[in-house]
């Protein structure tokens, strides 16, 4: 039995762009949650004097933090960058989901007309 429901392949490639977009977003969005506990590793690393595997890893990563300046500087960058990325990621899937929904609603109102208009030629032939 095969199934005609192509609405969730037809919306995807017709919005692919905005798919791949919102999947990298996302990404980037984890990458930055990722970066935010370590970063605060790093702070108690700056702040006590002791080492810590969370500042080795940022420093491993190429984000070399010297003084808490510059700590408050990257950890502020982080969370802006954070709230924009989640802001646009929300909005994008939401706005995604509502458009889908009413193509969804769209096409099913159209079939039904077409069904009442077969019940009207099958009761006019009574």
């Amino acid at each position: 039995m095969q199934k005609n429901n192509h609405f969730v392949a037809d919306h995807l490639r017709k919005y692919f762009f905005v798919f791949a977009s919102i999947i990298f977003i996302g990404l980037l969005n984890n990458i930055v949650s990722f970066l935010l506990p370590i970063s605060i590793g790093e702070f108690f690393t700056l702040h006590f004097h002791t080492g810590s595997s969370k500042g080795k890893l940022l420093n491993w990563l190429g984000l070399n933090v010297n003084t808490t300046k510059h700590f408050f500087v990257l950890f502020w960058f982080l969370l802006f960058t954070k709230t924009i990325l989640t802001l646009v990621e929300s909005y994008g899937t939401f706005s995604q989901g509502e458009l889908f929904v009413k193509n969804l609603r769209e096409n099913v109102f159209s079939a039904q007309m077409g069904w009442l208009k077969l019940f009207e030629k099958a009761l006019l032939k009574l």
